[in-house]
């Protein structure tokens, strides 16, 4: 038997972008259901493109001026990294120059690393403490 998990994407406007997640196979034989490390690939899959999609969808929204509604000007490209409890994801991230509508000085805005913040998703900050709350402080220290 063979099975193929897709992912459709709908923007705004109505068009719709289909993403394959995972094609499977299993026999009668084989495992029953998705294995840890299958559903583990399929989420962190899932993840990547829904960020993805929200993210060119906040870079089109943040390369327009939203006094004049005129495109703004690109300064540079850089990668930012994004961690999720599914993994790092690096995205491309264009900077834009500020429109001289608002400002007469030559500075630039990033929308994507305005939008994503700390760069972190807060799911695996509360993981990561709460993980880290189970260490403890190690063995005791004895003093002789």
């Amino acid at each position: 038997m063979k099975m193929r998990v897709q992912l459709v994407i709908e923007d705004a406007t109505g068009a719709s972008n289909c993403t394959d997640i995972a094609a499977i196979e299993r026999h009668t034989e084989d495992l029953i259901g998705l294995s840890l490390e299958d559903a583990k690939a399929m989420a962190g899959a899932v993840q990547r493109a829904m960020v993805e999609a929200q993210a060119r969808e906040v870079i089109d929204r943040g390369s327009i001026c939203p006094a004049c509604q005129r495109r703004l000007r690109l300064n540079r490209k850089h990668r930012i990294g994004y961690r999720t409890p599914f993994g790092r994801l690096d995205l491309d991230s264009p900077r834009f120059y500020q429109c001289r509508c608002q400002t007469h000085t030559r500075q630039s805005i990033s929308p994507l690393a305005i939008w994503l913040g700390g760069h972190i998703r807060p799911e695996l900050q509360y993981l990561e403490a709460q993980f880290a709350a189970l260490l403890g402080l190690g063995p005791p220290v004895r003093f002789v």
